[in-house]
């Protein structure tokens, strides 16, 4: 599928052979749902949310020992998002470790803490993070034993089961809410942490990104 789809970038650009961008252009798509929409008109707030929102994300995914290294940064529009900060593993694994997951729960929260600090309001552009991290969070509580409730497996119950399914206690349900949330604010508050201390990166990365609209992986790490 990403071949076909390179192939039909090759030919919407002209290209007499498929490149390695027409490639790097056709994964991106299938991973945010979009091609790139850089005659989309936003206002100049709304771009500078934007902007301030993946420069939080990338931040906090460099400082955060756990993460995947930063790839890319872009504020060019795709489908419904207004841009996007995407991480690649340095090597594949089957695995991911409690750290791992804590990690990614805080990056996803980068750039609404970045809101918060930089701009003058908070948007809903964080919709699909705080709901990414809240599944995250979920798992690690109820189906991989990976809090303080314990070892204790629940399954989501799936049509017949759900009506016969035995309902947890309300302690159960209690505990396991608030292992959630707390999981959900140490995340918030690493982040913020970081976003506080490295201002100055921020303020460096956004104003490369307004300038050139996307870093690489090389031009963030000098920026960094």
């Amino acid at each position: 599928n990403i071949v076909n789809e390179a192939a039909i970038m090759a030919v919407r650009s002209g290209h007499d052979v498929i490149t390695v961008q027409d490639f790097q252009e056709a994964v991106e798509k299938n991973l945010t749902g979009g091609v790139q929409q850089k005659s989309r008109v936003m206002s100049e707030i709304e771009r500078r949310t934007i902007d301030y929102h993946e420069a939080g994300h990338a931040i906090v995914m460099h400082e955060t020992p756990h993460s995947d290294p930063v790839y890319k940064i872009t504020i060019i529009p795709r489908g419904q998002m207004g841009g996007f900060t995407m991480s690649l593993p340095q090597e594949d694994s089957l695995l991911m470790s409690r750290n791992q997951i804590l990690s990614r729960i805080t990056s996803l929260m980068g750039g609404r803490v970045a809101e918060e600090l930089f701009c003058d309001d908070i948007t809903s552009g964080a919709s699909n993070d705080l709901k990414v991290a809240t599944q995250l969070a979920e798992e690690m509580v109820m189906r991989l034993g990976m809090s303080v409730t314990g070892l204790r497996v629940l399954n989501r119950a799936e049509g017949y089961e759900a009506l016969v399914a035995p309902h947890m206690g309300q302690k159960t349900f209690e505990a396991m809410d608030d292992a959630i949330s707390q999981i959900l604010g140490e995340g918030y508050n690493e982040a913020k942490r970081i976003l506080t201390e490295k201002r100055e990166a921020v303020e460096r990365v956004t104003k490369a990104l307004l300038e050139q609209e996307t870093l690489s992986r090389e031009e963030f790490a000098a920026l960094i």
